[in-house]
């Protein structure tokens, strides 16, 4: 197979890929240049179709990952954004309800401070608050007092007698108890309204004043209709009750609170207004919708500014749950599209517009030398050229080649460095359009081709254990240990130990060598510390030998003991050089194919980490006897 690309540049590939199918050994290593070039012209012309094809289908699966790699990377940023101003959303509606919470304590304080307070010296002091300009959103801030049956007409009295001669507790009725609304300010027209309102007669408002004075904390009630609502703008709204419980009282059980309560300092809110003194009017990249509860139905929506585009499907939505007053909203917030707009990238379309101009240009170039004699001699005199300055490469290869037990190297490996070289190009050919964060993602792309060549290798090593004949022998373990410490040379400040009497047994070396030399060799990568130190030990069990690797490293979480063992998983970080998240799958393999079992010893609470595993022993080799 023979792949085309811009001139010299598709040398590095199709060197590897000329066929010698039909030559023997010696006749692959003295074969001429000019003999294999006359194959190459014969069947180029007939072929190159067929090659400017497969070039172009390489060239548009590269596109179209860069593309979606792209693509990928600006979703993720817009998501990270999205998230953002959500949680600044959820921020404000936090900061807002504790600021007014803060509020109502203000005016609890000024209740039990006092022996008793005038509706004077609560409109003085509700006055000083300046509502309307530091908290905006709050439709006033109240009191209102319990009042027993036999209380109530001299209660309604001292109310007449400080001028309001028509007051009464409404809704009218015989109740075994009631509560009315002494103060409220400021006393517009609205709060007018409420003056005097039973709110416990109510139930929705019962059970959350019902709440604050059993908890002795401040509690919001579910969505009501207020009292307050008298004009066509009629909004949403709720309650927040502070419980008061006399002058200077504070108790600590719930039976004494329902004793000793007095009323509530409460506030009124109107949905709209509430959210628009906290959000402002302008916020128009989000579409807020706040929903009483843990429901989305209709009947729980609490305040929704505008209807959402029909026609427009939201990129990004996030349900969040707000807790406050021992009450929850939830908060549906979805992307409008002034901030997708705001958040459009065009690079991923820069990437894939680039990619099909360059793959159809290079399907052009194969194509019309394919077409042509002479330009597919030019290309041919050219190939004879860069042949001959490495013939020497070529040899090399083609006796690599014949190596391999099957075709995995060239059928996995040739695609990777074809689209390898077509991300090069890229690079090269787009050098002044592209952006540093597009030609990021293309040597991203490029270092995980890189491993994904090692994860093959990987692959194939793991593939062939057990599968070849083992040369059984006399295994000092102890010496081994002591090779496998010798070849890796360990760095400065790493001190391995191996036990002195380790036994000996037949069996294969080679598999044995390669477990020792991944377990020491993680034992040193994975440490967290400059020094440390590592134990090699191990028993006689009869039919099987037990070796230990021990180290004095970080420790492994017991919740990843089995999962380190699979394939591709590693606790480090899998982009480091050398990390394919194969060596303990291997390990595993090569034991369990040696008749073993391999287990990991480690506390997440201590230091250290030990793997041991058991090797069957083997039975010594017959000795060939020869005829004489």
């Amino acid at each position: 197979m023979v792949y085309l690309f811009n001139h010299d540049r598709y040398i590095a590939v199709s060197v590897s890929s000329v066929s010698t199918d039909n030559l023997s050994p010696t006749e692959t290593e003295n074969a001429p240049i000019p003999g294999m070039l006359s194959t190459f012209r014969q069947e180029l012309k007939p072929h190159g179709m067929l090659w400017a094809q497969i070039t172009l289908g390489v060239m548009l699966m590269a596109t179209v990952f860069a593309y979606y790699t792209v693509w990928h990377a600006n979703e993720k940023a817009a998501q990270n954004q999205f998230d953002i101003r959500v949680a600044q959303v959820a921020d404000a509606i936090e900061k807002r309800m504790v600021a007014y919470n803060q509020v109502l304590h203000g005016g609890l304080g000024l209740l039990k401070a006092s022996n008793t307070v005038s509706r004077a010296e609560w409109h003085e002091y509700v006055t000083a608050l300046d509502l309307k300009t530091l908290f905006p959103g709050i439709q006033g801030l109240g009191y209102a007092e319990f009042v027993t049956p036999e209380n109530r007409l001299a209660y309604e009295e001292s109310i007449r007698q400080e001028g309001f001669e028509d007051f009464s507790i409404r809704p009218p009725g015989d109740r075994e108890i009631y509560s009315s609304i002494t103060f409220l300010e400021p006393f517009d027209l609205r709060n007018q309204q409420a003056f005097g309102y039973d709110m416990y007669s109510q139930v929705v408002r019962r059970d959350a004043m019902n709440q604050a004075r059993d908890s002795g904390r401040a509690a919001l009630s579910a969505r009501v209709t207020l009292v307050q609502e008298i004009l066509d703008d009629v909004q949403s709204g709720f309650l927040l009750y502070v419980p008061y419980y006399g002058h200077g009282l504070d108790p600590s059980t719930t039976e004494m609170r329902r004793q000793k309560i007095k009323g509530f300092v409460y506030s009124p809110f109107r949905m709209n207004d509430l959210m628009n003194g906290i959000l402002g009017y302008g916020i128009t990249d989000l579409h807020l919708s706040i929903f009483d509860g843990l429901s989305r139905d209709d009947e729980a929506l609490m305040f929704s500014p505008r209807l959402a585009n029909e026609n427009h499907k939201a990129r990004f939505e996030q349900e969040t749950v707000f807790q406050f007053g021992q009450h929850e909203w939830t908060l549906v917030i979805a992307s409008e599209p002034e901030f997708e707009a705001a958040h459009q990238s065009t690079e991923a379309n820069m990437v894939l517009g680039a990619g099909l101009v360059t793959s159809l240009l290079v399907f052009g170039v194969l194509w019309s030398f394919s077409s042509t004699g002479r330009r597919a001699q030019i290309l041919a005199e050219r190939i004879t050229k860069t042949l001959a300055a490495r013939s020497h490469e070529l040899e090399r290869s083609n006796k690599e080649l014949e190596r391999f037990a099957y075709a995995a190297s060239h059928d996995l490996k040739s695609p990777l460095r074809a689209i390898d070289n077509l991300a090069g190009f890229l690079e090269e050919d787009l050098e002044e359009v592209l952006t540093n964060e597009t030609r990021g993602h293309l040597d991203k792309m490029r270092a995980r081709i890189q491993r994904l060549d090692e994860l093959l290798d990987g692959l194939l090593e793991y593939s062939r254990i057990g599968l070849s004949a083992r040369d059984i022998s006399l295994v000092d373990a102890t010496a081994l240990a002591q090779d496998v410490v010798d070849l890796m040379n360990p760095p400065a400040g790493f001190s391995i130990e191996v036990q002195p009497d380790l036994p000996e047994f037949f069996a294969a070396r080679t598999p044995l060598s390669h477990v020792l030399q991944n377990l020491v060799s993680n034992a040193i990568k994975h440490h967290d510390r400059d020094s440390g130190y590592i134990k090699i030990s191990g028993r006689d069990l009869g039919t099987h030998v037990s070796i230990s690797v021990a180290d004095d490293g970080p420790g492994i979480p017991e919740e990843f003991h089995e999962r380190i063992f699979e394939m591709f998983q590693t606790l480090g970080t899998k982009n480091k050089p050398g990390s394919n998240g194969l060596g303990l799958s291997m390990v595993e393999r090569y034991v369990y194919s040696n008749g073993g079992k391999i287990e990991v010893v480690s506390q997440s609470a201590q230091r250290g980490t030990t793997f041991r595993f058991t090797w069957r022993k083997s039975s010594a080799p017959k000795e060939s006897g020869h005829g004489s």
